[in-house]
C-alpha cells in the first residue's frame, strides 16, 4: 500500500513539472499569435504550441481536485486555512508588489502621481496576466468543505455535477464559439439561467478527482493509448475550429483555446490519463529531482512571465529561428532558468513558506 501510494504521487509530482512547463509554453506561444495571418505556418505552429500550453492550467486543477477531494486526504481545516490558505494570500500580495516595483524601477519615473498610480494598482490587484488563477483557487479553497460533502455524498452526485459542467459551461461556451442561425436565443437563455456554481473552475477541480477515481478502479480501459487520442483531437479540433471561426468572422481568432473550450478540455483529460497511466520505475534519484522541481512549481508559476521577457529582451526570441524550435527551447530555458531561481530563494525559510 505505501509503494503504491508513493508511485501515485510520483505520477502527480511529474504532472505538476508538466503542467507548469505547459502554463510557460502557453504564455510563450501566444506571442502576437492573435494578429498573424491564419494562414501562415507561424500562426498554425503557435496555435498547437498554444492549446498544449493551455492545458497546463486545467491540469493544475486536475491535480489539485485528485488530492483535496481523495477521501484518503484528511484535511485539518485549521491549519490548511492558515497555512495553505494564508500562503496563497501572502504570495499574491507579494508578487504583485514586486511586479509593480520592478515595473517602477524600469520606466525610472518616481513621482508622486506615478508612485499614487502603482498603489491604486496594487490595491486593485492589477499585476501581471497570469496572477488570476490565484484570487480563483482562493474561492475553490473557501468552499472546499462544500466540495468535499458533495463528492462524499455518493458518486451518482459527482457525475451528475461533472456532466452538467461539460454540457453547459463547456459544450455550450464552445458551440457559441461559432456563428449559426438563431444563435441568439442560445445566448439569451444561457444568459438568463443562472449556472453560478457550475459556470466556474470548480467543474475542472471535481473532474479531476473523478477522473482519479475511475483510474484507481480501470473503468478506464487503455486509458494512455484514449488519452494519446484524445490530446490529438483536441489539438486538431481547435486548430480546425478557430480557422473556421476566422473564416465566418473575418479576423484572426483563438477563442478555441480558450479555457472552457472543449478541445482545450480534451487536451488536458488526455495528458492527465496519460502520465497518470504510465507505470514508469524511475531512479530514486530522479524521483527526488522530480519531486523537488514539483515543490518548486508554484514558485516558477509565479517568476516565469519575468524570465521570459528577460530571455526575449537580451537571449533570444521566438522569431530568431524557427517557431517549431525556438518555442520549446525557449520554454525548457524559461522553465530551467526560472528554477535555478526559485531554487535559491527556497533556501530562505521565511520566503519558502510564505512566498513561494
Amino acid at each position: 500500500m505505501e509503494t503504491k501510494e508513493r508511485n501515485h504521487i510520483i505520477h502527480l509530482d511529474v504532472l505538476r513539472v508538466i503542467a507548469c512547463i505547459l502554463v510557460i509554453l502557453s504564455h510563450i506561444s501566444s506571442v502576437d499569435i492573435d494578429t498573424l495571418d491564419i494562414t501562415s505556418a507561424r500562426w498554425k505552429i503557435g496555435h498547437i504550441y498554444n492549446t498544449l500550453g493551455h492545458s497546463g492550467t486545467i491540469l493544475f486543477l486536475f491535480i489539485s481536485g485528485t488530492l483535496l477531494l481523495s477521501e484518503q486526504y484528511r484535511i485539518n481545516y485549521k491549519k490548511f486555512y492558515t497555512n495553505n490558505f494564508l500562503r496563497l494570500i501572502t504570495a499574491y500580495v507579494f508578487w504583485i508588489v514586486l511586479y509593480h516595483v520592478i515595473g517602477l524601477v524600469q520606466r525610472g519615473i518616481y513621482t508622486a502621481p506615478h508612485l499614487k498610480s502603482m498603489v491604486i494598482e496594487i490595491l486593485r490587484g492589477n499585476a501581471s496576466y497570469h496572477f488570476w488563477y490565484l484570487p480563483m483557487l482562493m474561492g475553490i479553497y473557501l468552499v472546499l468543505p462544500m466540495l468535499r460533502a458533495v463528492c462524499g455524498a455518493g458518486r451518482r452526485i459527482i457525475i451528475y455535477f461533472t456532466v452538467l459542467f461539460l454540457v453547459i459551461q463547456v459544450g455550450f461556451s464552445t458551440i457559441l464559439y461559432l456563428d449559426f442561425p438563431h444563435k441568439y436565443i442560445w445566448v439569451s437563455m444561457m444568459n438568463r439561467i443562472p449556472f453560478t456554481l457550475i459556470n466556474h473552475y470548480v467543474g475542472y477541480f471535481i473532474l479531476g478527482y473523478l477522473l482519479s477515481l475511475w483510474l484507481a478502479e480501470g473503468r478506464l480501459k487503455r486509458p494512455v493509448l484514449k488519452g494519446s487520442v484524445l490530446i490529438l483531437a483536441g489539438v486538431i479540433l481547435g486548430l480546425m475550429g478557430d480557422l473556421l471561426v476566422a473564416v465566418q468572422q473575418e479576423k484572426n481568432s483563438v477563442q478555441f483555446n480558450s479555457l472552457f473550450s472543449l478541445t482545450l478540455c480534451l487536451s488536458a483529460v488526455g495528458i492527465y490519463l496519460v502520465f497518470c497511466s504510465l507505470c514508469i520505475k524511475l531512479p530514486p534519484a530522479i524521483s527526488n529531482f522530480i519531486t523537488k522541481a514539483a515543490e518548486l512549481s508554484f514558485g516558477i508559476y509565479l517568476l516565469h512571465p519575468l524570465m521570459i521577457t528577460f530571455v526575449r529582451n537580451y537571449i533570444f526570441s521566438v522569431d530568431s529561428f524557427w517557431a517549431v524550435i525556438s518555442i520549446p527551447v525557449m520554454t525548457i530555458l524559461v522553465f530551467i532558468l526560472t528554477g535555478i531561481i526559485i531554487w535559491t530563494i527556497s533556501k530562505i525559510p521565511f520566503l519558502s513558506k510564505w512566498i513561494i
